[in-house]
């Protein structure tokens, strides 16, 4: 029976694993239901992650509103901003609060609140408070006293403080994080987050959807495991016949960074030193500037000068490797002021 139980969640993750959670509907998802999607969230980093941390808060609190009634609902909708406002303070640096809540939002509160934090308490555990606007926690989530215990949220000003001004904010401005198309010797590791290579010969693989448009574009690649030829970098298939089972620098269509210290796009000679050479665990963080369009570099936080010029409007976040080298993409970190 218990593996029948197992089949039965796996199978209910899976169907919705690929889709952000805010689209579920609040009445398709019992307790059980939820906890085990935000566990699975957590540890195996799905296509959900791409949800901020804020929405995580949101749709749980909203979840259990909906549980009680349509007028608790309805009340904690006017209490919590949209993720539009919220991602608006992480990307705009104009750290001002327009959001009005209601006057008496205390009061109604504590009408629901024992049930509240009954239906909450176990799911909020989920949520990384340290990620969401400090200006969120003080202005929404304080007031809402209860759902959050009074030694978290000391537990958070304290991280604040000691970051004098400066908050972790993850950046979500990369349309999908989801390695996708790739040679033959290269498979996914676990998720699609992380990608390995199975054979001595390079091969690369690219992200599923490109990054276009204006601004800064940022994420890591996490070198999980070093191979010989560890390349970081971008693509382009637009107006190409690619080759994935190849080395993606010796490309007109690559633009690379390798774990020995150089650049290389479109040559067989990779001898264009550029920054330092990086090894397992190490994180590269590569900085997309779409309006500039240029690419650079950083290894644990070490930023290097431009690398790449004169980029096409349309480019994937790539990796070309060899075995048994293993790369982790995901959003990238920063502090950021308020």
């Amino acid at each position: 029976m218990e593996s029948s139980d197992n089949e039965l969640t796996n199978l209910l993750y899976d169907s919705v694993s690929s889709v952000p959670l805010e689209t579920i509907e609040y009445c398709n998802l019992n307790g059980k239901a939820l906890e085990y999607i935000l566990s699975k969230i957590k540890k195996e980093e799905t296509n959900m992650l791409s949800t901020l941390e804020y929405n995580l808060f949101h749709y749980i609190i909203l979840w259990a509103a909906n549980e009680i009634s349509e007028e608790t609902l309805s009340f904690y909708r006017s209490c919590l901003p949209s993720s539009e406002i919220v991602n608006n303070l992480n990307t705009t640096y104009l750290q001002k609060w327009n959001f009005n809540i209601p006057f008496n939002i205390q009061e109604i509160h504590s009408r629901y609140k024992p049930t509240m934090i009954t239906k909450t308490s176990s799911l909020l555990d989920y949520v990384n408070l340290d990620r969401i606007h400090p200006l969120v926690i003080s202005n929404i989530i304080e007031p809402l006293s209860g759902l959050i215990s009074p030694n978290k949220l000391s537990d958070i000003r304290k991280k604040y403080a000691l970051l004098a001004g400066k908050y972790i904010y993850i950046s979500r401005e990369v349309p999908s994080l989801q390695w996708s198309t790739c040679g033959y010797n290269m498979c996914l590791y676990r998720s699609p987050f992380i990608v390995t290579s199975n054979s001595l010969s390079q091969g690369w693989i690219r992200t599923a959807v490109p990054v276009s448009g204006q601004g800064l574009i940022e994420w890591d690649i996490v070198v999980e495991k070093m191979c010989c030829q560890f390349w970081v970098g971008i693509c382009t298939i637009k107006g190409f016949n690619v080759d994935y089972n190849s080395w993606l620098g010796n490309h007109a269509y690559g633009w690379v960074f390798g774990s020995n210290g150089v650049i290389c796009h479109n040559s067989s000679n990779s001898t264009n030193k550029y920054g330092q050479k990086f090894k397992e665990k190490d994180i590269i963080t590569v900085h997309l500037d779409m309006e500039e369009r240029t690419c650079s570099f950083s290894v644990n936080r070490i930023s290097y000068p431009v690398a790449f010029r004169d980029l096409p409007d349309e480019i994937y976040p790539a990796v070309s490797l060899c075995a048994p080298g293993k790369a982790k993409i995901e959003p990238h970190v920063k502090y950021q002021n308020y």
